[in-house]
């Protein structure tokens, strides 16, 4: 339970984070939309296609606000974490 808290405490963390480096590029919400497609994309990606190459991520909400809210970067620490557990 408290492990699940501090993920989701370091993810909202991440999220603060990204929304100031949205907000100050000179079109935010086209930044922040492009962050977000090319991250789930990754995260289908690397669901549909990783079987091929071992690697599993499963479309649960922590992987997809993970991926959403960081986007490509967010799916490769994924993938890290995976490794590293």
């Amino acid at each position: 339970m408290i492990s699940e808290i501090i993920l989701w405490v370091a993810l909202a963390l991440c999220g603060v984070a990204m929304l100031i480096y949205y907000g100050k590029s000179d079109a935010p919400v086209r930044s922040a939309l492009k962050g977000m497609f090319t991250g789930a994309v990754a995260l289908a990606v690397v669901h549909f296609a990783g079987e091929y190459f071992s690697i599993c991520l499963p479309l649960n909400i922590f992987n997809i606000a993970a991926a959403l809210i960081l986007g490509i970067p967010g799916v490769i620490l994924l993938i890290i974490g995976k490794f590293l557990v």
